[in-house]
């Protein structure tokens, strides 16, 4: 928290004027003015605090390699933001913030606590397609409409990590509403990556080179940009990021990170995958990719 020591100084309402005789009036504007003075350092004080938050966090955030941003199939995709985010360098799963809704985007709206144990269902799906697990979860934060839903709320909670030796921490707060009016709970979740802090399999680290033939190039961008979203959606993809460049510009660089060699495996089956590899010989003069898991000690 900043902060700002400050004094306000009074002020006389003319030069030379004794400031204990002051007629009223002028001492009550003095006193409006003092007031203005102190609530312009007050918000001066907000706003450095959060331009210090945005300097310290979101310039951190930005400079992982390979974040990933995820989206559950069993929920609608809202153009505008992600279900969620992964920080492959730190190990961490992020979510957007969660209500009761079912995969056509609909309010499960039956009961406060059908609406609270959809959110955790949507919660649980979302982690789930990031690669991560309910086992997890390190944080909760819950925002609910009215205290009278609370009982309700910790019942499902308990239900929902039944099971693990220990709950994650949590943060329960009470708001007027939701932009959804009729939505009665919020609820957002930071887990970590069980192939890198749980289950102790090794990230694998993938580097491909291709080499186009000569006029290839753009046809051969074209196929493998094709295939950088539905490959970033896979379950157990952390990046996959795609680079052109090279004298001719006939040089390409796929970057990829995966959970671990069953998640790079599956990747090869699907059907896009399929399809180019099919298409991709013709257009490619050389290849060579490179397989390695990250040096730990």
């Amino acid at each position: 928290m900043v902060t700002w020591a400050h004094k306000i100084v009074p002020h006389t309402c003319m030069p030379g004027v004794d400031q204990r005789k002051m007629p009223e009036d002028c001492l009550n504007a003095n006193l409006d003015r003092n007031k203005t003075i102190e609530m312009n350092i007050r918000t001066c004080c907000r706003s450095l605090h959060l331009l210090l938050t945005l300097i310290l966090y979101y310039p951190a955030t930005a400079q992982f390699a390979g974040v990933q941003y995820v989206n559950s199939d069993s929920l609608r995709i809202v153009r505008g933001y992600s279900h969620a985010v992964i920080f492959p360098e730190l190990g961490i799963v992020k979510t957007s913030g969660l209500i009761g809704t079912d995969k056509t985007g609909k309010l499960i709206n039956s009961s406060p606590r059908e609406q609270i144990r959809q959110t955790f269902t949507n919660l649980r799906n979302v982690i789930e397609a990031a690669g991560s697990t309910i086992d997890a979860i390190d944080e909760i934060e819950t925002f609910l409409t009215d205290s009278a839903y609370f009982k309700d709320y910790v019942l499902e909670r308990i239900e929902f990590f039944k099971g693990r030796r220990e709950p994650p921490i949590s943060k329960t707060y009470y708001i007027k509403g939701l932009i959804n009016p009729l939505a009665v709970v919020e609820m957002n979740v930071t887990a970590t990556l069980p192939a890198r802090a749980r289950t102790g399999k090794k990230l694998l680290y993938i580097t491909a080179i291709l080499e186009a033939k000569e006029g290839a190039a753009d046809k051969l961008e074209e196929l493998l940009a094709n295939n950088i979203l539905p490959s970033r959606n896979e379950k157990g993809c952390l990046q996959y990021d795609l680079y052109r460049g090279g004298k001719e510009g006939n040089t390409f660089i796929l970057q990829e990170q995966w959970t671990d060699k069953e998640a790079f495996d599956l990747h090869f089956r699907m059907p896009y995958m399929k399809e180019l590899s099919k298409n991709i010989k013709e257009l490619v003069k050389s290849s060579t990719i490179n397989t390695m898991e990250k040096v730990e000690r």
